[in-house]
């Protein structure tokens, strides 16, 4: 468990033996994983331990290690890979090299790497690094200028950082079960949070009032995908994990077009029409999937789905799955 919630280790070098460690973390973490070369000193006892998740089309790990750099020759770029990855430095410095341009960073800074360019990055310090790697197309819809601080040192929002570290120990809490349809819509806030932070000055009241709100709506939409499932989840429980009133919070979704009802109505509309739709549950009867979905009036909710939808709960699932 750390600040960003229990993330699953997916490797670890110290598992390893001393003398395979280097020739397979070069070929499954460099090579297979990231699409790189994999160098390190040979005087440096090599160690390098990833904590990862994906939120749909969203990957977030938190990367410890030795001192070590990797390059990207155009052989080993995957054509359909597009992605930007934001690199939060929360411990020694992080540099690289892509399309001309140089970058450092440290503790405090960020930048943005892509994956279909040549050229190098890594860390001649060690250390820890939180990075977010998601497609320019999701990033633009939140923050145009994202993808022109690639190759930039910038000075994120504190605020943006700050909710990504309680987004991420929110979802990853001990005991947390994050359905494909939350974690879809936790990934999309996550990555517009993140590039907010990205492309924003820094945060306050005072400086950018319209960059404060938005990094609330934001916190607010990933914190209902969270919690939606709980029937006794309602505006108070979000304005108090944002620190604000329940009216402000109303306020600021309702500049957006929106209201936290209708938010958290149509988030569980959601996650019961996937359910009712994925043949693995065909065993479930629909009071157990809006049950599961947040739902505490069964009523209700074959009167808000027809509403949505346009067709009953029963009809949105497969034949033969049991009924009511």
């Amino acid at each position: 468990m750390n600040r960003f919630g229990q993330l699953p280790v997916v490797f670890d070098s110290a598992s390893l033996a001393e003398r395979d460690r280097l020739g397979f973390t070069r070929e499954e973490y460099g090579r297979k994983a990231l699409k790189v070369a994999l160098d390190v000193s040979p005087d440096t006892s090599f160690r390098l331990r990833m904590c990862a998740q994906s939120y749909g089309g969203v990957r977030v790990a938190v990367i410890r290690s030795t001192p070590y750099r990797v390059t990207r020759t155009r052989p080993l770029i995957d054509d359909e890979d597009d992605r930007l990855g934001m690199v939060f430095p929360l411990a020694g410095h992080f540099g690289g090299e892509q399309g001309g341009r140089s970058v450092a960073v440290r503790h405090g800074e960020a930048t943005v790497m892509t994956s279909d360019k040549t050229g190098w990055f890594g860390t001649d310090s060690g250390g820890t690094f939180l990075t977010i790697r998601a497609s320019p197309v999701l990033l633009g819809s939140a923050a145009r200028d994202v993808n022109r601080r690639a190759g930039l040192a910038v000075r994120p929002s504190r605020l943006g950082l700050d909710l990504v570290r309680a987004y991420l120990s929110t979802l990853n809490r001990p005991g947390a079960h994050v359905t494909p349809q939350a974690a879809e819509t936790a990934g999309r806030h996550l990555a517009e949070i993140a590039a907010l932070a990205i492309t924003a000055p820094e945060v306050s009241p005072g400086a950018s009032r319209e960059g404060l709100r938005a990094a609330r709506i934001a916190a607010a939409r990933v914190h209902m995908a969270a919690h939606f499932a709980d029937p006794g989840y309602d505006v108070g429980a979000c304005a108090g994990y944002l620190g604000i009133s329940m009216r402000h919070l109303q306020a600021i979704l309702e500049a957006e077009g929106t209201r936290f009802g209708e938010e958290l109505r149509r988030l569980r509309l959601e996650h019961a029409r996937g359910m009712l739709a994925d043949p693995a549950n065909a065993g479930l009867r629909v009071t157990d999937i809006a049950l599961d979905s947040g739902f505490s009036d069964i009523s209700h909710f074959t009167r808000a789905f027809r509403a949505h939808f346009g067709e009953s709960p029963i009809s949105a699932r497969g034949n033969g799955a049991p009924g009511p």
